[in-house]
């Protein structure tokens, strides 16, 4: 919960005047979860989903945690080590979220009408993943790379990649685009070997690690969190190969999204 986050974590992701504030409280007004007829009589059994109150700019608008988590209410009040770094996790993630949309415009009067429950309309934590935030600056690179004009149908598709809106992976474009043009020699090249694959191993390491399993990577926990240590010691990765991986990815980063803080993607 918020107010078991360090507040030098807080402020280092939000970056506008204001305060946010995310709080995960149990959802008491839906169905709990119970797995047999003697937990359904015994209410200090029954599993409540957690849900994020997120409040800004004095609007609010609640959401199901991505965590997906359920917990009785002693689980909840008296959470274990790995539940309060989930928690936290995402706080901090909303608190980046809420704050690059602000800050994405100078206008006084846009900044004045933002509202929360827009922001999070129809919001999926899934699509702002790590392996799904590198494909899209990768395929961001290979529209500088390939200096595509504005208005072209390649251009459009490319685009449409980065937005999210296509399922199209960077390897798939790339080989697309080995055989139409030669303008895209030397690009592949660019980056490691592993780069170009790495979402297999991501899955790999989602399947085999309970925290991230629970809930994905995002970018702050590349840059800030422990991920990059856990993704190498959990897949037993050879030190140096993982060390060119992450350079690529510091590169995309660096180049394509904190420079200037960069909104999130529009999706």
């Amino acid at each position: 919960m918020t107010g078991e986050v360090n507040d030098w974590k807080i402020n280092a992701v939000n970056e506008t005047s204001k305060k946010i504030t995310i709080k995960h409280y149990l959802n008491l007004y839906i169905r709990p979860y119970v797995t047999d007829e003697q937990e359904e009589k015994d209410p200090t059994k029954w599993k409540h989903a957690v849900y994020v109150r997120i409040t800004f700019n004095r609007i609010t608008a609640k959401i199901k945690s991505a965590t997906n988590l359920w917990c009785t209410l002693e689980e909840f009040d008296n959470q274990t080590e790995e539940i309060a770094k989930l928690l936290e996790r995402e706080s901090l993630f909303l608190i980046d979220y809420v704050s690059r949309n602000y800050t994405k415009t100078n206008n006084v009067i846009v900044q004045e009408e933002f509202n929360v429950n827009e922001l999070f309309h129809d919001f999926e934590y899934s699509l702002y993943e790590l392996d799904k935030v590198v494909d899209r600056l990768l395929v961001k690179s290979m529209v500088q790379y390939l200096e595509l004009d504005q208005g072209t149908l390649y251009f459009e598709v490319l685009e449409q990649a980065i937005a999210g809106d296509y399922s199209i992976g960077p390897l798939e474009l790339l080989t697309y685009f080995e055989l139409q043009s030669s303008s895209i020699e030397g690009f592949k090249d660019k980056f490691s070997d592993m780069l170009w694959t790495w979402k297999v191993l991501y899955q790999i390491f989602k399947l085999s690690n309970n925290q991230y399993g629970q809930l994905g990577a995002n970018v702050l926990d590349y840059q800030n969190g422990d991920f990059k240590q856990a993704f190498r010691n959990t897949l037993n990765l050879d030190p140096d190969t993982t060390l060119l991986l992450y350079k690529d990815i510091d590169y995309l980063l660096d180049t394509y999204y904190f420079l200037g803080r960069k909104p999130y993607f529009s999706l």
